[in-house]
């Protein structure tokens, strides 16, 4: 309701009624930080001296047992109690410690920030130190110091571990520069929109406009590629009066009559100079040339129009990508027309090339130092010859090792007295095919030969034992077949000849059907003509 008014209620321990006193924030601020102790008396006089007539309901005294209750003070005795006598009470005594020195005090901020700045390490090291020297102190005290040396198991497994660790990272090093030199090659910077797909309108309720641009689109692709389409045909009249023909034949009587009487003068003139009055004219063949000249001609406009189209395209893209050698390598193998017989052998021929620059390289080089040493027979005798293997493994190393390893096993052995006794291989015979050397395979196709002969003789023996048995002895003949000659068979080459001409008369007969049957335009006309005249 109001910002700076409190309103509170009391009540009083005699009239039961609520008293509204209003009271400001600052009062009661005041009350509770220094309580004045005059105001509290004067409350405590307003009081009245007796208490009014209250009917209180008194519960029934409990037939069990009282308890012993403890002294209390009641309001009265605790109203006319001063401040002092509460004092008095109160036994606890604190120490308050002095203020701070005036100089502490008039420490500017910047001082103070530097300070809290600090890294504990300073204080922490000088701890450490203090400790060191309190121990260093304390040792001098005692008399007995151990012998310690210096190589430690711990140090040892800590290097080791730290060593594979180092190799660790040293081998992901290797692996990012890697794969920055690749990504430095890749000359590709693919475009990120910033646009997002949230104000997208979706696709049923956008179909039609989908459909309107697709529409405009083809409509726009058929007007470029129309304006390069110069092809005009020439058709010739002969095929343009079929197709008159084609379109106007609803009425095939007057069509016919129109045309019996146009060639009706004409087949006159035929028949009176003709002996024969039934005499079929020749065809006449129509020329194809003209018309293959023509798409030949369309062809060729059709491909330069194309290699037009694809220059002015390649005009526009001036991007070149950055292509390494082993990727060419690879595109031109996948994409060159040669044979693999080609490929391998052009690789051989390569190969013997380089073998011979690098031979000639080499004998250049040592062509520069003519000098050669002479060496005495018997040098060549003592001096022995030593390959680069030889000479780059550490032998001497390697004896030094194996006989430091030799004498601790020898010194362990001097203090284990136990010897045991090894009874004698029993299956000396046998041996063991665990071991697996480079020439397994032989061993294998060894053991599986002789398997196989095994399997052969105890074969033969046992159809031998069986054959003992039998006392039938069949006699063989060794006489050649009679059927081995070439037998010549009578009229077979006559056959032969009249299949052949067989075959060669009926594909004549189709041929001459065909060219009967042939459909010409002026030809039947005349032909039914001069079956009406007769």
């Amino acid at each position: 309701m109001y910002d700076n008014e409190i309103y509170t209620f009391e009540l009083d321990f005699f009239d039961t009624k609520p008293t509204k006193k209003k009271l400001s924030l600052c009062d009661t601020h005041k009350l509770l930080k220094k309580p004045s102790f005059t105001e509290l008396n004067k409350r405590i006089n307003e009081y009245p001296s007796s208490p009014p007539n209250i009917n209180n309901q008194s519960r029934p005294a409990s037939t069990g047992v009282r308890k012993s209750r403890v002294p209390t003070s009641t309001s009265r005795e605790r109203c006319t109690r001063t401040p002092e006598d509460y004092l008095k009470e109160c036994t606890f005594k604190p120490t308050i410690s002095k203020s701070h020195s005036k100089k502490t005090l008039k420490v500017p901020l910047e001082k103070k920030l530097q300070l809290l700045a600090k890294s504990k390490r300073d204080t922490i090291e000088n701890r450490e130190k203090a400790k060191l020297k309190k121990e260093i102190e304390e040792a001098a005290s005692y008399p007995y110091t151990p012998e310690i040396s210096n190589y430690n198991l711990k140090s040892k497994f800590s290097y080791e571990k730290q060593s594979q660790t180092n190799k660790y990272e040293e081998l992901e090093k290797l692996k990012r520069q890697q794969e920055l030199e690749k990504e430095s090659e890749c000359t590709f910077h693919p475009k990120i929109i910033n646009k997002t797909n949230s104000q997208t309108i979706p696709l049923h309720e956008r179909i039609d406009q989908i459909q309107i641009q697709k529409l405009k689109s083809s409509y726009k692709l058929r007007q470029k590629y129309d304006i390069d389409l110069s092809f005009k045909p020439q058709i010739n009249s002969r095929s343009r009066a079929l197709s008159t023909q084609r379109k106007t034949s609803t009425d095939i009587g007057s069509e016919s009559t129109k045309k019996g009487l146009s060639h009706a003068g004409s087949s006159k003139e035929i028949i009176c100079s003709d002996i024969s009055p039934i005499r079929i004219p020749k065809r006449e063949f129509y020329d194809h040339s003209e018309f293959f000249n023509r798409q030949d001609e369309h062809i060729n406009r059709k491909n330069s129009n194309i290699k037009t189209r694809q220059e002015a395209q390649n005009e526009s893209l001036t991007f070149t990508p950055m292509i390494n050698k082993q990727s060419s390598i690879i595109a031109d193998n996948n994409t060159s027309p040669k044979t693999i017989i080609k490929r391998m052998r052009e690789m051989s021929d390569n190969n013997v090339l380089k073998m011979q620059r690098q031979n000639a390289a080499r004998e250049a080089f040592y062509a520069k130092f003519p000098f050669a040493p002479e060496i005495n027979e018997v040098s060549q005798k003592i001096g022995r010859s030593s390959s680069i293997e030889k000479l780059t493994e550490d032998n001497i190393k390697k004896k030094n090792i194996d006989r430091k390893v030799e004498e601790i096993c020898q010194d362990d052995m001097k203090n284990c007295t136990f010897s045991p006794k090894i009874n004698p291989k029993k299956f000396h015979y046998l041996k063991s095919s665990y071991g697996q050397d480079g020439d397994i395979m032989k061993r294998i196709e060894e053991e599986d030969k002789e398997k196989r002969e095994k399997n052969r003789r105890m074969k033969f023996e046992k159809e031998f034992e069986e054959a003992k048995c039998c006392s039938f002895r069949p006699e063989i003949s060794r006489e050649k077949n009679k059927f081995e000659k070439k037998t010549s068979v009578k009229g077979l080459d006559r056959y032969f000849e009249l299949k052949q001409m067989a075959k060669r008369i009926s594909v004549e007969k189709e041929e001459q059907e065909k060219n009967a049957f042939a459909y010409t335009g002026g030809c039947r006309k005349l032909e039914w003509i001069s079956s009406n005249v007769t």
